[in-house]
């Protein structure tokens, strides 16, 4: 053992002496860079949660971002601030896919920076090292660090507040300080709502560290900030987020990402567990969560040992956030509680050093042992997605091949992701200025606008005694005279007799409105939605054109001859 652990020590002596720890660290933020602008510069579709977002963003004017109450007040929103930065670059730089995922891009870049230079307040130089490499391969952050989504926005937002609290725990807070931090935690909620979280436990942790130190005056100080926060915190969940917090349609979206009733109860324990050890597989890709979570409670007990304000700072951030889900307020699961990242590798190196200070006689050895463990997975998983695409729908691709065949006697079928989809895609490819006018009217908003009929499917396929069906139902898209995309509708009153139905190998029996019928899927259960529709509709009509890609099925059918022969 005592032979392995001076061959190691060798080895280590030549790697120091070829790299100082700077340019290891200079190296792993070169890294993180290049594996992020991959994700960046391969330039996916937009997949099913970042369409109704691009929507959103394009279909609505600043203002009607502002107020709220437009043409997508009934679905989930995004931050606000984020949706508006975001609409700056579009008409700056114009609609794309690169230009709208251009700001969740550098705010992933610029983490890294911030990141490094956060830990290296916190930790040792050479755990900081540790520390900066799991940030820069981290699974989860490559893998969101181009999408047209909040979450490396809100990495990069609560890293600065990291930064600053850090900062605060041992300086004055004089009223530049004062300023400086009421207005940053005010401009910052609308940006990023997550960093609640983290102002709240920056606020604790500056207050309890005034009232031990018996700093009166920076005390009051800090109330006068909270006091801004609380009043702005109060606009913002009464404007955004009291439709969203603990909605059963959230609750249904992340299963198992919230407590269930009653809170105390043992199958809540079990829970907590589940989601704490879940939590490092989630967040920091490693291949042992279970020895990871050893390792953050190690590491969160011996800051605190020694730099106690430091720890608390980051330890409450987790509490929070798992405090609200455990009372259904907000899930604790995977990509949106992205922004626990930092807590997570902060206590999880310290848990190393640790250990690696207890065994002094191997204390290389065990270090090495534990940065294998630590680097192997989110390595392993850096340098596969590397060489694979990092694309996980093709969205685009086939509505482009849609723009390429429709004609306007066309009827089409949607399911939801493919409808959010033409929202997004029918704008930068033009193919909504061709759809015919079903209807028109005076909307006080817009003027003259005009729907479009299409068949809208159920989310996901339904089986009733044996038989796999779909649900759809009429709805309309809405464009102004300029053939922009203005919100969707529904005909009022919807009963029972409103919803139609398609049985798998049963040959359809309602009327199709067009001499071509378009059926197009992007929704999770898209192939079993795919095959049930085609087996009806073969029985009946004759299949023109298929598309079929990653994520993504259109089948277009001819629907002016019916089959006589569902063989021929």
């Amino acid at each position: 053992m005592s032979d392995l652990n001076n061959l190691i020590k060798n080895f280590y002596r030549k790697i120091v002496g070829f790299l100082s720890l700077p340019r290891v660290i200079a190296v792993f933020i070169a890294i993180g860079i290049i594996v992020r602008a991959k994700q960046y510069l391969a330039n996916c579709s937009f997949w099913m949660d970042e369409t109704w977002v691009a929507a959103m963003i394009i279909s609505q004017s600043p203002a009607e971002l502002i107020d709220g109450s437009g043409i997508f007040s009934e679905l989930p929103t995004t931050p606000l601030g984020f949706m508006l930065i975001a609409k700056a670059f579009t008409m700056a730089l114009g609609n794309s896919e690169l230009v709208l995922r251009l700001f969740p891009f550098l705010c992933s870049i610029a983490a890294l920076f911030v990141f490094n230079r956060f830990s290296r307040r916190v930790l040792p130089l050479k755990e900081a090292a540790v520390a900066t490499g799991l940030f820069a391969f981290s699974p989860i952050l490559i893998s969101y660090a181009a999408e047209l989504k909040q979450y490396s926005s809100d990495l990069f937002i609560v890293l600065l507040f990291y930064y600053y609290f850090v900062f605060l725990l041992d300086k004055k807070i004089l009223f530049r300080n004062f300023f400086i931090l009421a207005f940053a935690g005010s401009v910052a909620m609308w940006i990023s709502n997550t960093c609640v979280f983290v102002l709240a436990a920056g606020g604790i942790t500056l207050s309890v560290a005034s009232l031990v130190k018996k700093q009166g005056k920076r005390f009051f100080v800090l109330i006068g900030v909270y006091a801004i926060w609380i009043l702005n915190f109060a606009v913002l969940y009464k404007q955004k987020l009291a439709p969203l917090v603990g909605e059963e349609s959230l609750v249904a979206t992340w299963p198992g990402a919230f407590a269930s009733n009653p809170i105390l109860s043992f199958e809540n324990l079990f829970w907590a567990k589940e989601v704490f050890v879940e939590m490092f597989k989630d967040l920091g890709g490693f291949i042992l969560p279970s020895i990871a979570a050893i390792l953050f409670i190690v590491g969160l007990v011996s800051l605190f040992l020694k730099k106690k304000y430091q720890a608390m700072l980051f330890a409450l951030p987790v509490v929070l956030a798992f405090m609200a889900a455990v009372f259904q307020k907000y899930p604790f699961r995977e990509r949106v509680i992205l922004f626990l990242v930092p807590c997570v590798l902060i206590f999880v190196v310290q848990g190393v050093a640790f250990f690696v200070a207890k065994t002094k006689k191997f204390s290389l050895l065990v270090f090495a042992v534990f940065v294998v463990f630590l680097f192997f997975n989110p390595v392993r998983q850096a340098i596969k997605g590397f060489s694979l695409s990092p694309c996980k729908q093709d969205l685009r691709a086939m509505m482009e091949f849609f723009n390429e065949n429709y004609q306007p006697e066309d009827a089409i079928f949607l399911d939801s992701v493919a409808q959010t989809s033409s929202w997004y895609y029918g704008d930068l490819l033009g193919f909504n200025k061709r759809f015919p006018e079903t209807l028109s009217f005076k909307d006080p908003r817009d003027g003259r606008v005009s729907l479009h009929e299409i068949g809208k499917f159920h989310i996901g396929y339904k089986t009733i005694r044996g038989i796999d069906l779909l649900i759809y139902r009429q709805e309309f898209n809405v464009y102004n005279t300029n053939g922009d995309f203005r919100g969707a509708r529904v005909r009022r009153g919807n009963s029972g007799k409103d919803y139609y139905y398609i049985l798998e190998n049963i040959p359809h029996i309602e009327p199709i409105k067009g001499k071509r019928v378009w059926l197009m899927f992007g929704d999770s259960e898209f192939e079993k939605m795919a095959d049930i529709a085609k087996s009806s509709f073969d029985k009946k009509f004759f299949l023109l054109k298929v598309f079929e890609g990653k994520g993504a099925k259109a089948l277009l059918y001819d629907t002016r001859v019916e089959r006589k022969n569902p063989t021929q």
